[in-house]
């Protein structure tokens, strides 16, 4: 099992050209497998077990958002001329 602890603080971070000021982070406890996070490390080149967190959680909001949209396919009016709007 590999332990670590992500915490509260006010922090600056650098992942490729972005630079993010951490607020409000939550600080945790978890207890994730070892081979999962090495794995996960070594196919993402991401540094940090901290980011490879981050990364993971940003993926499934962005994921869960994806589905939640899908589920609005063929239910909208938009009532769109696309003639109209191909030779405008």
């Amino acid at each position: 099992m590999n332990l670590f602890y992500i915490g509260r603080m006010r922090s600056f971070g650098c992942v490729g050209n972005s630079i993010y000021v951490l607020e409000n982070v939550m600080r945790t406890t978890l207890e994730l497998p070892d081979t999962l996070v090495h794995e996960a490390l070594s196919l993402t080149k991401i540094a940090s077990k901290t980011e490879l967190i981050r990364f993971a959680l940003e993926n499934i909001i962005q994921r869960e958002k994806i589905n939640e949209l899908s589920n609005y396919f063929g239910k909208l009016n938009l009532d769109i001329d696309l003639n109209k709007l191909r030779n405008r």
